[in-house]
This record gives structure tokens, C-alpha cells and sequence, in this order.
């Protein structure tokens, strides 16, 4: 190759710093404290989707109603003529929703008339007043959450009105705070005072309604309880009569015996099925130590309170040491003659069980025997006085059931008229002076700040989102990928008169860009304009023929002779020279040919054509510069970066992917086995100087510097 720069030596140093940056994530850090230098530059965007969201949010703004809310104390307690502990039905949770219940909302709306109220007869909320509650909720306090309005309209309307009515239980026992929100100050305050109003009268109506009721059930069953008193009255009477007993019987001697034998006979029956019981109960002792038998001795229950301690004991050892530990064999052991000792007690215990039972058989049949002697020595009058005596005692059980019967009715006759609930209104509602809300200037203040927020969040999302390459640090995406700096952005009418912009505008930030790419490349040639150079791009083709063009007036106003071969397919480029605006033929310092990569077979091949190039290049002492597609869709780019001396991939400022970037230099590198040279070009000066990037003072210093002279000397 003619070139006086070898192209394919490096350092094992470099090829190791290659290795690491490949298995380095391809992700930029993003700089999170540079949120005011995004605002500086974006301050445009951030302030036109504030200005659209604030005026999308005004219609609903407007559109908030103005409400007044009154407000009401009052304490519920139960009547004070009752004992705290007669009443225990009183809960002050339930008389909260009797307040709030269908029928003393329906029984207001029909005292006042509400029913042609428009706030009450609202339909379905539409869009903006379904965004005006989420605005409030996101403001301030939320209103009750509104039920989907249905087709009746009575139901609506109490929708409507439970809606705005809210009770809330203070801290002080019995205090409560009735609230109503209405669009005129008298209003609410009237609906609320008849609200607590209509809540003790109909809550003393049903009370009066619940006592009738209660007696005119009353009534029969009195009426009834009193018929069988009479009944049985008179059966007595009837019996006492027929058996000539003039008096009421105290019964004989021999009565009151057999009353009391019969008792004792009782007594002795219950604890003879108890001792059968424990008899059946101590057998199992052995299978179940720790049950109690009725009536043992406390020494036998202390046994199995020592057993139950040491079962817990055996437990909690097992649990803590495990089944291997030296002191769980004791425990056990302990546990076994614990055991044999309840055995042991429960049989003498058995005994003693044994002993009681024939003694008690023994006492039951004498008493038996008294029994039985006694029942025969009773006389015909003394049979007959005791029936009467069941009689009589019937008596008084029914005249006792109607006299309660009847205190009940009496204690309700008396509570008709009394309370079901104690009413103390401590300060009634007023009509309230100011709306209830922050206001309208509050809420659109808040709708600004929260459309800042949004905006400011969608231009941080979208910088998020942009894997753009948008500074020249950017652009060392590896070790062997150095910037050489970048281009600004030409109007379009710049673009055409490049030549001349280049020639007779040294000022120009553009021929200052220029100028300090070219030292840069010639610092990275060791000083000297390489002979050749291939220029292609990581992106849009243009940018790449732009900067050939650009490179190819910058040498020549150098003094270089250049070179310039158009290697685009002829139907899939414009000529270079005719889209920037070059002479297609400059005497000697400047000429443009074409490559064909497609010539007849009887051509040479190409790695030739392009040699014999680089040749006459040489010859004529002329930089070549060889404006190739892109790497990844041409082969030809990549037999060029093999034979040339410098190779620079041009990306595009905000516009070429990193990830593209990054795929093309690799593909040049591994091609070449040489330094890739990076220009940034078609650069918006101004908003890459408010990036807050590093490379952003150069773009302020370009924009600033076109009124001085540059200290590199200017071009021809």
C-alpha cells in the first residue's frame, strides 16, 4: 500500500483494552443531577405541553361547583329516666345510620321540597365532572364516592343527597358532627337543622309505633294467661269442696315424712350413679394418668400435677438438646414411677370408691323400707291433701306468669310518650359565609405545577428513551475509536454555497469546526495529512458525502491536492460535487471521479482500480478521499478501509443510533486493525450548548467565536 502510516500494527495493549470495553454494557450513564441544564435546553417543550395541559385542565376547573357546607353538633345519648344498664339495644354506630337511613332523607326531601332542586336531580356525571373529582382528590380532601346515578329518579335524587351528607362520631363520648354540601349557604344550614329534625321525631314515632305493637300483643296473651288462671282456680276450689277440705292444707305428719323420704331417697340414687361412675373411670387410669376423677384426694391430684410437669419438661428438652441428650433417660424414668404412683392412689382410692357405694346402698334400701312404711300409713285425707297442695302451687305459678304479663303492659303504657332517644343540639346549623374548597385560583395553580410535573417528566422520559449519539464523547464507544471533533448544521442554502462558505468565511463556525477536525486527524497521523482517507457513514449516507466534500475544501485551502472518489453506486447517490455545491474539476488542486464497483469483467478488479487510485494519488502528491456507503451494507467500504491510511465514520447529531455507531466501528476496526477516527456532523449549535454535555462549551465557544479571528490561519 502506498501510505506512509502503517494501518495494521497495535499494541497487545490496546487489543486487551478492546477485549474489556466489548464486554462492557453499550449503555451511556446518564447524568441524573443535570436536571437544570435539560430544563435550560428544553425550556420550550417543557413550557408549550404545560401551557396545552393547563388549558385542557381550565374547562374543568371552571366547570367545579361552588358548595357551601353547614355544619351541626349535637350529643345522642339514651333517656336519662332509664338505668344505663336497662337499655342495652342503645348504640350510638346504630342511631349514626338511622340519621343517614332512606326514609329520613326521603322524609326531608319531601318537607322542603327538594325534589326540583337541579344539584339533587343531576344525571349521569359527564367527562369534565368526572375529571374534576379526580382533580379534587388529587388536591385537596376528596368527596364521598358517588354511586353510578340510576334510572329512577327518586333513587337518584337520594343518591344524590346521601352523597352530600356525611355524620362523623367526635372524640368526646356522644358528640356527633352532621355536615351537608349544597350550592346556597341557606340551604345547606336548613337541611341540615331539619335533617337532625326529622331523625328525633321519626326515631320517637317508631319508638311509639314499637310500643303499640308490642302491646297489642300483649293483650291476648294477658287475655289468655288469665283463662287458664281461672281455670285452674277453679279446679282447686272444685277439689277442695269434694273432699270437705275447708282450709288450706299444711299436711299431716305422715305427709311431711313421706315428702321428706322421698328427697332423701333422691339424694342417695344421684351420688350412687356418681360412685358407679368413678368405679368405671379408674380402670382407665393407666391409659389416660392425667384425666381427674370426680372427688379423689388432693394427694392424687397433686401426683398428676407432678405428671404434667414432667411430660412439659421431657418436651421442652427434646426441643432443645434432641432425643440423644443424657438427661431426657432420667426424666423418663421419673415420668414411669409418677405413673405406677397414680396407679397405685387411683386403686386405694378405688377402695374407698367401694366402701362408700355399699354404704350408700345400705342407706338406700332403709330408706326405701321408712318409705314404703310410711306411704302405707297414709289415710285418704292425707292423699287428698296433698293433691290439693299440687293444685294450689299450680295456682301461683300462673298467677305469677300473668302478673309479670301484666307489669310489662303497665311499664309500656307508661313509655309511650318517653323518648327512644335523647337529642341535645349544641350548636344548630348557620348559613356558612365562604365556600368550602381552595378555590378556583388555588386549583389552577396546582393544575400548572402538576402540568409542569407531567411535562417535565415526558421530555425526562424522552432524553431517557433517546439512544442517540448527541456529543462527541459520546463517540468512544471503544479504546480504538477516537473523535476528531464536529461539524455544525448548515441551512440549506449554506449547504449549496459550501465552497464559497468554506473560502471567504474563515468567521464562520462551520470553517472554525472544520479547521480543528483537521488538526485533529493530523494529530492522529502524527502530525501530517495522511495520503488517503475513507469517509463513511454510521448512519445517513449524506452526512458522510457532506463531510467528504467538506474535508476535500478544508485541504484545499490547506494547499493539498485532493482527490476525492465517489465510491455510492451511480443510481444511489447524488454526484458529490453537484449536491454541496464543489467545482467538478479545480484545475489540479481539486478533482472528482467515480469507483465503479460494478465495472465490465474485462476491467481489473477492484482491489486494483482502487491501488492504481492510491497510486496516482501518490504520484500527483494528492490527498485521496475515498466517500464510501455504509459498513454494514457495502463490501466495497471495507476492502477501502483495509488499503487506506485513515478511516473516519461520520455520525449524525441526534440522529445516528449508538447501537448502529458501534456495530459499524467494529466492523471497520476488525477490517482495518486500526484506530477508527469519529466525526459528529450536522450539530445544532445552540441546543448542544445547553445539553450540559462536555463537549458543550466547544459549541458555545463556535456560536460566540464567529466575530474574532481564528488563530489558525483561514483558507484560501
Amino acid at each position: 500500500m502506498n501510505d506512509q502510516f502503517p494501518t495494521r500494527i497495535r499494541t497487545e495493549g490496546a487489543r486487551a483494552r478492546q477485549a474489556a470495553a466489548q464486554e462492557q454494557d453499550d449503555a451511556v450513564a446518564i447524568e441524573w443531577g443535570a436536571l437544570a441544564g435539560l430544563i435550560r435546553r428544553r425550556i420550550l417543550t417543557l413550557s408549550v405541553i404545560t401551557a396545552l395541559l393547563t388549558a385542557a385542565a381550565l374547562p374543568v376547573i371552571l366547570s367545579l361547583p361552588t358548595e357551601y357546607v353547614a355544619r351541626t353538633r349535637l350529643i345522642l345519648t339514651q333517656p336519662r329516666y332509664l338505668p344505663q344498664d336497662e337499655d342495652p339495644v342503645f348504640s350510638l354506630e346504630t342511631e349514626l345510620e338511622r340519621i343517614t337511613a332512606r326514609q329520613n332523607i326521603q322524609a326531608v326531601i319531601d318537607r322542603l321540597d327538594l325534589a326540583q332542586v337541579p344539584e339533587l336531580n343531576l344525571a349521569r356525571p359527564g367527562t369534565p365532572s368526572r375529571l374534576a373529582t379526580v382533580l379534587r382528590s388529587w388536591i385537596g380532601t376528596p368527596p364521598p364516592a358517588a354511586t353510578a346515578a340510576p334510572q329512577d329518579p327518586t333513587q337518584r335524587r337520594l343518591d344524590a343527597f346521601s352523597a352530600r351528607l356525611a355524620v362523623r362520631r367526635e372524640s368526646v363520648p356522644g358528640l356527633v358532627t352532621l355536615f351537608f354540601a349544597a350550592t346556597d349557604p341557606q340551604r345547606a344550614a336548613d337541611i341540615a337543622n331539619l335533617t337532625v329534625q326529622t331523625y328525633g321525631e321519626q326515631r320517637n314515632a317508631q319508638q311509639r309505633d314499637l310500643t303499640r305493637a308490642t302491646m297489642d300483643w300483649l293483650a291476648p296473651r294477658i287475655a289468655r294467661q288469665q283463662q287458664v288462671y281461672d281455670t285452674e282456680l277453679a279446679r282447686a276450689r272444685d277439689f277442695q269442696r269434694r273432699n270437705n277440705l275447708s282450709a288450706t292444707p299444711g299436711g299431716s305428719v305422715t305427709s311431711q315424712t313421706v315428702i321428706a323420704l322421698t328427697s332423701r331417697r333422691d339424694q342417695l340414687d344421684q351420688q350412687q350413679a356418681q360412685l358407679n361412675a368413678t368405679l368405671a373411670m379408674i380402670p382407665g387410669t393407666g391409659r389416660t394418668p392425667l384425666v381427674p376423677l370426680p372427688g379423689e384426694p388432693e394427694s392424687l391430684t397433686a401426683l398428676r400435677d407432678e405428671l404434667q410437669d414432667q411430660q412439659h419438661a421431657l418436651a421442652e428438652r427434646q426441643a432443645k438438646y434432641g432425643a440423644q441428650y443424657g438427661g431426657i433417660d432420667l426424666t423418663e424414668e421419673r415420668i414411669a414411677g409418677t405413673r405406677d404412683q397414680i396407679l397405685r392412689a387411683a386403686e386405694v382410692y378405688g377402695i374407698s370408691v367401694r366402701a362408700a357405694l355399699e354404704a350408700n346402698r345400705a342407706d338406700l334400701a332403709a330408706v326405701q323400707a321408712q318409705l314404703d312404711q310410711a306411704q302405707g300409713g297414709l289415710s285418704r285425707r292425707n292423699v287428698a291433701e296433698l293433691e290439693l297442695g299440687d293444685m294450689l302451687r299450680g295456682v301461683a305459678a300462673e298467677a305469677e306468669a300473668l302478673a309479670r304479663l301484666q307489669d310489662q303492659q303497665r311499664d309500656l303504657r307508661e313509655g309511650t310518650d318517653m323518648p327512644a332517644v335523647s337529642v341535645e343540639v349544641l350548636s344548630p346549623a348557620t348559613p356558612p359565609l365562604a365556600p368550602e374548597g381552595r378555590g378556583r385560583k388555588v386549583y389552577l395553580a396546582m393544575a400548572v405545577v402538576l402540568a409542569g410535573m407531567a411535562a417535565l417528566l415526558a421530555v425526562g422520559l424522552s432524553e431517557l428513551l433517546d439512544r442517540s449519539i448527541r456529543s462527541t464523547e459520546q463517540l468512544r464507544l471503544s479504546p480504538d475509536t477516537v473523535p476528531v471533533g464536529l461539524l455544525p448544521r448548515l441551512r440549506r442554502r449554506e449547504a449549496r454555497t459550501m465552497t464559497r462558505l468554506v473560502r471567504t468565511d474563515p468567521g464562520h463556525p462551520f470553517s472554525n469546526a472544520l479547521r480543528a477536525m483537521l488538526v485533529m486527524i493530523q494529530s492522529q497521523s502524527r502530525g501530517a495529512v495522511p495520503l488517503s482517507m475513507l469517509v463513511c457513514p454510521g448512519g445517513r449516507e449524506g452526512d458522510a458525502t457532506m463531510t467528504s466534500a467538506a474535508l476535500a475544501l478544508g485541504l484545499n485551502g490547506l494547499g493539498r491536492r485532493v482527490l476525492v472518489v465517489d465510491c455510492h453506486p451511480a443510481s444511489a447517490a447524488t454526484d458529490t460535487g453537484q449536491e454541496w455545491g464543489m467545482p467538478r474539476d479545480d484545475g489540479t488542486m481539486l478533482r472528482l471521479v467515480r469507483l465503479e464497483d460494478r465495472p465490465d469483467p474485462a476491467a481489473a478488479p477492484l482491489a486494483e482500480r482502487i491501488r492504481a487510485l492510491l497510486d496516482h494519488g501518490s504520484y500527483s502528491d494528492s490527498v485521496v478521499i475515498f466517500d464510501a456507503p455504509s459498513p454494514l451494507a457495502s463490501g466495497v467500504t471495507l476492502q477501502l478501509a483495509v488499503m487506506t491510511a485513515r478511516t473516519v465514520l461520520v455520525c449524525s447529531w441526534g440522529r445516528t443510533a449508538r447501537q448502529l455507531a458501534r456495530l459499524s466501528a467494529d466492523r471497520l476496526i476488525a477490517a482495518s486493525d486500526a484506530r477508527i477516527l469519529m466525526a459528529l456532523v450536522d450539530v445544532n449549535l445552540r441546543r448542544h450548548a445547553r445539553s450540559g454535555s462536555r463537549d458543550a462549551p466547544l459549541a458555545a465557544q463556535l456560536i460566540q467565536g464567529r466575530a474574532r479571528t481564528s488563530r489558525i490561519y483561514p483558507f484560501a
